[in-house]
């Protein structure tokens, strides 16, 4: 009978996760979108206005940004021995922790008229995974990046010259200078 509760506590547990992060994946039409900048030096807008958080300015949220940009989710235990190599995981994971929420002032400002939980945030911690939201509601000029050069390949399989320029020219306007600076402590991985 205990077993059985046991069993029935951790389906329950489960679920309550399974439906946290169904609900956080539904779009939010109130939630302004996330474009991050990383193609020179950080930058993010929300809502299309640049963010000038004091957070942004620390080293550690922008390399975790750009890390969660460029690498997709990451585990949290990768990003620990990353960003803090010499510390236990204990204090790794509660520097990881203070980090996670620098960094969420940043991408998902507070909103005073807002109540309840955030459907739809930009940044998303599930289980040991620590992960971005995608398109709509978060974007960034390397995932921009990508689409325009994979369609710039398309059109030029097809033999549409015009169409690919029009793609690589969009790819040229993205740059904005030194591409990933704030990576250079990934930079031996």
């Amino acid at each position: 009978l205990l077993d059985d509760a046991a069993g029935d506590a951790h389906e329950t547990d489960a679920l309550r996760r399974g439906a946290r992060s169904l609900l956080a994946d539904l779009p939010d039409g109130d939630a302004p979108t996330v474009r991050i900048k990383v193609l020179g030096p950080a930058r993010v807008l929300v809502g299309g206005k640049p963010v000038d958080a004091p957070n942004l300015r620390r080293g550690r949220v922008r390399t975790l940004l750009a890390l969660l940009t460029v690498a997709g989710p990451v585990r949290r235990d990768w990003a620990i021995e990353l960003l803090w190599p010499d510390h236990d995981p204990a204090d790794g994971a509660r520097n990881l922790r203070v980090l996670l929420a620098r960094l969420r002032t940043v991408l998902e400002p507070a909103d005073p008229t807002r109540r309840g939980p955030r459907a739809g945030a930009a940044l998303r911690t599930d289980g040991e995974m620590i992960r971005l939201a995608g398109p709509p509601r978060v974007d960034a000029d390397v995932w921009e990046l990508a689409r325009v050069t994979d369609q710039a390949r398309r059109a030029h399989e097809a033999g549409d010259a015009s169409e690919q320029a029009r793609h690589l020219a969009r790819a040229a306007e993205l740059w904005r200078g030194e591409p990933l600076t704030d990576l250079d402590v990934v930079a031996h991985l």
